[in-house]
């Protein structure tokens, strides 16, 4: 809690402020201090022969830990009063009324002119049994009609604000007889996503493959007018913040434990189970692309045999490589979701030792090809690519040797 000092004829007071209370509530306190008996209002605050606001929480003032104030007569309060004398009405400043629940109303009150009137026409009710808040403050409107009190008896001096604080029942009633009135216009809102309500990507034909032949134009021709309306999601940017979490920290990467090691596994298992298909496309040296639908339990075997039926040549050799990142792989029995890890969507590169350049597929697929500027890229998903970098950030940390037993060379000790 900051301490506030008020000089005056050369006396001090301290006084204690909290970050909601204003400076009014000091004015207040030194006048006491000081036995000065007259107006709050015909007194201010100075700091560096400059007034300080009187209605601005302390924690917006800016002012410094044990700030010295002087307690000065208010010069701007002499010539309202001079001017009041002479039919002149008193500065007016705009107030926002803010009632919950409603539209804030805006008007000019006077300084000196009695808000009693003001605020029972802004509620809208008879009675006028409801409080106000003025910042930190919060008084009763019966306090306010009682005593007649103003804005200046509020410590206001500037355009602010006040919320009246009504009771729920006249609430409730003054909202449903504006319903009645004015009924709101009916907004239609979408339907909220959830990975349960989803729409499932369409199911494609099992082993039946898809050819899609390159472009004549560069495909970046096409991205470049997409990329200024390409808005960032909340999935990839914390996809984005996961994998600048992996690369942060020493060494590459973050020293994972056992546990977290086997919860990382754990959850990449989950996002296997999620995976009811697997989506292979082929990138051929001549820069066409054929796309086959596996099962996720089928090995390579079968993939290998698929491929095989669609070439020209059956006899040919050729090898199967993950694009990213790069790795042969073996005809064999490897799952191509449990052993390797294939997600929904998976790039592969077809490799031969052949001196052909092409058409490599048949015929009767060329004639139903696509073209691929149709058709979006399959790229590695970001499950593939998280689980490649954590298993290469936990193979990347080296391992520390302890020579702990032996003093280094360098090390020289006293023999005292």
């Amino acid at each position: 809690m900051a301490t506030v000092t008020v000089k005056y004829n050369f006396q001090l007071f301290k006084c204690k402020v909290s970050s909601n209370s204003t400076l009014n509530d000091v004015l207040h306190q030194s006048l006491q201090f000081f036995q000065v008996r007259a107006s709050p209002n015909e007194w201010t605050l100075l700091h560096l022969n400059k007034p300080v606001s009187l209605d601005l929480p302390w924690r917006l003032l800016n002012l410094p830990m044990g700030v010295n104030l002087e307690l000065s007569k208010n010069s701007n309060f002499r010539v309202a009063k001079n001017d009041n004398h002479d039919g002149v009405p008193s500065k007016t400043i705009k107030i926002r009324f803010q009632i919950p629940g409603r539209d804030s109303t805006i008007k000019e009150v006077s300084l000196n002119e009695p808000i009693a009137p003001i605020l029972r026409s802004v509620s809208g009710l008879a009675e006028g049994d409801f409080k106000i808040q003025v910042f930190s403050q919060i008084v009763d409107y019966k306090t306010i009609k009682n005593d007649s009190l103003t804005l200046e008896n509020l410590g206001i001096q500037e355009s602010s604000s006040i919320r009246l604080l009504l009771p729920s029942s006249s609430s409730g009633s003054t909202n449903n007889n504006i319903s009645n009135t004015a009924p709101p216009p009916k907004q239609t809102l979408s339907p909220v996503t959830t990975p349960a309500t989803a729409a499932e990507p369409p199911s494609h034909e099992l082993h039946k493959p898809f050819v899609f032949l390159p472009s004549n134009e560069p495909l970046a021709v096409d991205q470049m007018e997409e990329e200024e309306d390409y808005e960032l999601t909340v999935e990839q940017a914390r996809r984005y913040q996961q994998m600048l979490s992996m690369k942060a920290g020493t060494l590459g990467g973050p020293i994972l434990t056992k546990r977290l090691r086997e919860q990382a596994a754990n959850g990449l298992s989950k996002k296997n189970k999620s995976v009811t298909e697997c989506l292979l496309r082929i990138k051929f040296p001549d820069r066409s692309h054929i796309e086959i639908a596996f099962k996720p339990d089928e090995d390579m075997h079968t993939v290998y045999d698929i491929v095989t039926q669609s070439l020209i040549n059956e006899e040919i050799s050729f090898t199967l490589n993950q694009s990213h990142p790069f790795k042969p792989l073996a005809n064999d029995d490897q799952k191509l979701l449990d052993d390797l890890e294939f997600s929904s969507k998976t790039m592969l590169l077809f490799e031969t030792d052949s001196t052909s350049t092409g058409p490599f597929l048949k015929p009767r697929l060329l004639e139903d090809a696509q073209k691929i500027s149709n058709q979006a890229t399959v790229s590695p998903s970001p499950e593939n690519t998280d689980s490649s970098n954590a298993q290469s950030h936990s193979d990347n940390v080296p391992k520390i040797k302890k020579t702990l037993n032996k003093v280094p060379k360098w090390l020289k000790l006293s023999k005292k």
